[in-house]
């Protein structure tokens, strides 16, 4: 479909820009592959078959950045891609920051690597494991335990897209 041409036209156009190829191995190969060539001071993943609000990036880096945040989260819609509607939002919870010692509180959280940010210093030594489903789940807990500062915030920003073909 000539998306990896249209993807290197814009590395060639933009420096911020690399375009990291490989063949279909899974999500954790994928993940571990961008996170091997991370630069920045923050992590986020967007699932390949989800989507954005434009101000995605923008309000979860301004909250990190104001709060000095390990992990920030934001709310989300369940999306149903067949009929185009939204048929779902993440329940609601107050703008809240955990400070210190993140214990059993942060299981009232979803750990699912999207949606969100995280410090990309938490990710030093810490790669996904390769052939398990909710291999997410099991990086969670790594993540939140060696995180100092977790920040939720109730906008929904991401969109989780529903259709045949998730897991």
């Amino acid at each position: 479909d000539n998306s990896l041409k249209i993807l290197k036209e814009y590395e060639e156009k933009n420096t911020l820009i690399r375009v990291l190829n490989q063949e279909n191995s899974g999500i954790a190969k994928a993940r571990n592959l961008g996170i091997n060539y991370v630069t920045g001071k923050y992590i986020s993943f967007i699932d390949i078959d989800d989507f954005v609000t434009n101000d995605y990036v923008q309000k979860l880096l301004k909250c990190s950045y104001e709060n000095n945040a390990d992990i920030v989260r934001c709310n989300y819609y369940e999306y149903d891609v067949e009929q185009e509607l939204v048929i779902k939002t993440g329940k609601d919870k107050e703008f809240r920051i955990i400070n210190g010692n993140i214990g059993k509180e942060i299981l009232d959280y979803k750990g699912y690597p999207w949606g969100g940010v995280f410090k990309s210093e938490l990710w030093k030594n810490i790669q996904y494991p390769n052939d398990f489903w909710y291999e997410d789940m099991i990086i969670r807990m790594i993540l939140f335990r060696k995180a100092k500062k977790f920040v939720y915030i109730n906008d929904k920003l991401y969109y989780y897209c529903m259709h045949k073909n998730n897991i």
